[in-house]
């Protein structure tokens, strides 16, 4: 994929900010489709990739400060195709907020 497609595609997949996107947790726009946000969540700088109980996962964390994992259905998962993110950021008084969005 060229260089700018790809970075057209991350950033429908990762919040953009000022920052940088190491500083912000990415998030899910299920409007991309299942394909293109497995494609682009792999594609993510540090993503890494496991499998469990019917589900591919990739994980991309800044340390400290958030940690997301998508969760993609295999083809024999009854929701396939759907896609979850559960995102955990450090709050400023070190608690660990989570929250969740799901694409189907």
């Amino acid at each position: 994929m060229p260089p700018a497609r790809t970075a057209l595609c991350l950033a429908g997949l990762i919040g953009a900010t000022a920052a940088g996107a190491q500083d912000a947790a990415p998030t899910l726009e299920c409007s991309r489709g299942f394909d293109a946000l497995k494609t682009e969540a792999q594609s993510l700088p540090g993503a890494q990739e496991s499998a469990r109980e019917g589900f591919e996962i990739v994980t991309q964390e800044a340390a400290d400060a958030w940690r997301a994992e998508f969760f993609f259905t295999t083809g024999w998962h009854p929701a396939h195709p759907a896609v979850a993110l559960r995102t955990q950021r450090k709050q400023v008084t070190g608690v660990w907020t989570a929250d969740s969005k799901v694409c189907g």
